[in-house]
């Protein structure tokens, strides 16, 4: 996720 990883810790999407 772009916003940091505030969203990225619930739904873990592609983090480049």
């Amino acid at each position: 996720n772009f916003p940091l990883d505030l969203a990225s810790v619930e739904a873990p999407s592609v983090k480049v």
